[in-house]
């Protein structure tokens, strides 16, 4: 037993030593010889195995400043030396400095196209050193319009696309142009733009709102298809957090990832803007009963008697359509609910109201577009606002 146990403890030995041995004979070695880093990133380099203290130096501390401690900062693109000094021996890194891009600019954000027509998206990549400048281009509604890996940008069918140009370097940088593609013709449905003698139609500035709002639910629905969410404001704090005045700003908002949010009135407000009748400063709603709240903004614009006509008519859309007096375009005003929704014609609505056009989802309504949908005939309007 005892010449067991000795035999162990001299293999032990054994090892133990040729461990020390194997340690000691290891050579100081860098943990990096060749490194890449973006301006503005930093990376602490190791010399292994060193026998005395390490000096670090740099070959240009302007563009690659580093530490006693072998921490180095990319500060400027280009290529740089690093040496670590241990004894009398110099071990080397080579530093190679890149600059990733920090912005991307659109010569366009938002504009109109008719179907048929194209145009090139110029892209301005900032800084100018940046050391790659490729973008991949990509269109949210590919049915409305279609984007090439150069910008080239074709307008398909009727519809709303954002366009996203997205840096290739890994900087996560993206630019958003929102695209409207119109009809040659006017989109408009005729249906109900008459009384029954044909007297009364649809103003040209109505035909545009309806065409800016046809745009924004098709953009809604392209939106819920891709999976990004658009919800009913519930509150007023939501609201105020979240429900931005511009549609543009709103729809890049969403399109960026977030979740956007709004009140039945916000479609009223972005179309109007949109569509160039308004500014996003102006603001207009139906209060509870069903009449109109302008905002001082909008209510005292010198050229609002030649944008709207207020009228109060207490009727039903059936009883106002029997008239002649209910056109698409109109902004209607509710009796039994606080709410505001536009009649877009053939006895549908565009509407962005809790419970329409929507999913409920753990208690929240999802929209699913703006419409236009069917309802409403049979409520009482007390106010309509009519562009002229």
């Amino acid at each position: 037993m005892k010449r067991w146990k000795a035999q162990v403890v001299t293999i032990l030995l054994v090892l133990l030593t040729a461990f020390s041995m194997s340690v000691s004979a290891a050579s100081p070695k860098l943990n990096k010889t060749k490194l890449t880093l973006n301006v503005g990133k930093s990376y602490t380099l190791k010399l292994n195995h060193a026998k005395s203290s390490v000096k670090w130096k740099s070959s240009d501390s302007v563009k690659a400043p580093i530490s006693s401690k072998g921490k180095v900062i990319a500060r400027k693109k280009g290529t740089v030396t690093l040496t670590a000094e241990s004894g009398k021996k110099k071990y080397k890194c080579v530093l190679t400095i890149k600059q990733p891009v920090t912005k991307i600019k659109l010569d366009k954000t938002n504009f109109e196209m008719t179907e048929g027509k194209s145009a090139t998206l110029k892209a301005t990549v900032l800084p100018a050193s940046a050391n790659n400048k490729s973008l991949s281009w990509s269109s949210s509604n590919k049915k409305a319009v279609s984007v090439s890996s150069t910008g080239k940008v074709k307008a398909i069918s009727e519809g709303t696309a954002l366009i996203k140009a997205c840096s290739k370097d890994g900087s996560r940088k993206i630019a958003y142009c929102r695209i409207v593609v119109k009809k040659k013709t006017p989109s408009v449905n005729s249906s109900d733009q008459s009384g029954q003698n044909g007297e009364k139609k649809a103003s040209a500035a109505a035909q545009r709102f309806l065409n800016t709002l046809q745009a924004m639910s098709d953009q809604v629905r392209s939106d819920y298809k891709a999976g990004r969410k658009w919800y009913y404001a519930r509150n007023q704090k939501v609201q105020k957090l979240t429900y931005s005045s511009e549609w543009k700003k709103a729809a890049a908002y969403v399109a960026a990832g977030n979740t956007g949010y709004l009140v039945c009135s916000g479609i009223v407000r972005w179309g109007l803007t949109e569509a160039g009748i308004m500014t996003a400063k102006q603001h207009l709603y139906a209060k509870a009963g069903g009449t109109f709240h302008f905002n001082d903004k909008l209510k005292n614009d010198p050229d609002f008697n030649k944008k709207f006509e207020v009228l109060t008519v207490n009727k039903t859309p059936n009883q106002l359509l029997k008239e002649g007096n209910l056109l698409p375009g109109d902004i209607c005003g509710w009796e039994r609910v606080m709410h505001t929704n536009v009649y877009a014609g053939d006895g549908k609505w565009y509407d962005a109201g809790r419970g329409v056009n929507t999913e409920l989802i753990n208690g929240e309504y999802r929209f699913l577009s703006f419409g236009p949908s069917a309802g409403w005939m049979n409520e009482k309007i007390v106010q309509i606002v009519r562009l002229k």
